[in-house]
């Protein structure tokens, strides 16, 4: 194996990558980026190297350990034979889901705004606290695409083009889900995205548990900024090309990693499997991740919620006060408050502020009360919520989330500090 000398071509993206590394027949048709391993000589172990172009139809172009060399696809091609990934493949898909610090973390990119059409996932599989391999899946949506999504994740109808359905690449992937703990930052986009393909395919929801390193930050870290790139920044973790699946999955992986160091205790974001009805079920408590934490109680029944519009509330007051941070901001309420919602509505129009009756891209304000697990789910996370939350994750908002406590002092004209304490 030696330099390349003279002229080769550079790859100019992952697409281009990937459709080369394919008609090599380095990476199968219906699998997206993975690590590709160098065996060879220059090695003590298999190592992953980058592929990053070629000569010509011959040689390849690979860096290893940071320096450049030239190697035959078909050489490369038997490496992957023998290659770490290949063992790990057998292994970790038999290791037991709650071996600790082993995980899944994926991430979904979506073809429309419905978010029931996955055009790409990325995977990162971690055992023993190790990422040990990255997935990556382009998926053909069948829907057809939205503009929008295509400017947050640069994914076309052209690029998907001879890729699998989700059918095909959940064959592959599901020993995954049901075999590990599943992590994802906002996991309640990524979740409803699971759950809305599979019910448009018609196949069957896997039992899961999924943590969630957004709420993770949000309610035990209490940090200031939830998004994957702020985070991974703080802690020292490369988040490059947000929205490309396979990346920000690792780095999820590895924020979880960072999280778990600190020694904090989680419990499952949601969880698809079914309690027992059985009165011991709040005594028991469960490991997760190596961690005893307390069960999950039981399902409470679904209480009928006061149906108001905001159109029905009009000022109390003759004049506004204008300094107040409420006045002029969108407001959206959603769960139970101790005061009726109302009575939430009016104190808010009385501020000056704009009561609407869903999230959007203008919204300036979610007030948050308690969910009715019966009503919402076991993600405990209702439809604004989680559209908030996307939407602040795709950089199209900055909503800010209150609990009753924080709004009712913003309405006082007082202040709150950071994110939600819950």
């Amino acid at each position: 194996m030696i330099a390349p000398k003279g002229l080769w071509h550079k790859f100019e993206d992952d697409n281009e990558k990937l459709s080369y590394l394919r008609s090599v027949k380095l990476i199968p048709k219906t699998i997206g980026l993975r690590p590709i391993y160098y065996t060879g000589p220059y090695v003590s172990s298999a190592t992953v190297c980058d592929v990053v172009g070629y000569v010509d139809a011959y040689t390849l172009v690979i860096s290893v350990d940071g320096a450049l060399h030239c190697i035959h696809p078909d050489r490369l091609c038997e490496m992957q034979s023998i290659s770490v990934s290949e063992k790990y493949r057998i292994n970790y898909i038999k290791t037991p889901k709650k071996s600790p610090l082993s995980f899944v973390a994926f991430d979904f990119e979506t073809a429309d705004y419905d978010n029931s059409a996955p055009c790409a996932i990325g995977m990162a599989v971690v055992k023993d606290g190790v990422i040990v391999d990255e997935l990556s899946y382009l998926i053909n949506p069948e829907v057809e695409f939205s503009p929008y999504t295509i400017e947050i994740h640069g994914i076309t109808p052209e690029s998907v083009q001879g890729a699998p359905t989700f059918p095909d690449v959940w064959d592959e992937i599901m020993p995954y889900f049901v075999n590990y703990p599943i992590v994802a930052h906002n996991a309640a986009f990524d979740i409803n995205v699971l759950r809305k393909v599979c019910a448009r395919y018609e196949i069957d929801f896997p039992e899961i548990e999924c943590y969630c390193t957004m709420e993770i930050a949000r309610k035990q870290l209490h940090e200031d900024s939830l998004k994957l790139t702020d985070l991974c920044s703080k802690y020292g973790i490369a988040c490059e090309c947000h929205h490309n699946a396979r990346r920000d999955a690792a780095a999820c992986a590895n924020l979880m990693l960072c999280m778990l160091a600190q020694g904090i205790q989680i419990r499952p974001r949601f969880t698809s499997c079914k309690l027992e009805d059985n009165e011991d079920d709040e005594e028991d408590d469960c490991e997760y991740f190596g961690v005893v934490v307390a069960h999950r109680s039981k399902k409470p029944k679904a209480r009928r919620r006061e149906n108001i519009r905001p159109s029905d509330i009009h000022p109390s007051v003759e004049k506004f006060d204008e300094s107040n941070p409420l006045y002029g901001k969108n407001i959206v309420f959603t769960g139970e408050l101790s005061i009726s919602r109302s009575e939430a509505m009016q104190i808010a129009v009385d501020s000056g502020a704009i009561v609407k009756s869903s999230v959007s891209r203008k919204t300036d304000y979610l007030v948050v009360g308690m969910q009715d697990i019966a009503l919402v789910g076991d993600d405990g996370l209702s439809t604004k919520e989680e559209k908030a939350y996307m939407l602040n994750e795709n950089g199209c908002a900055k909503i800010e989330f209150l609990n009753e406590a924080q709004f009712l002092a913003l309405t006082k004209g007082g202040a709150y500090c950071g994110a939600n304490d819950d």
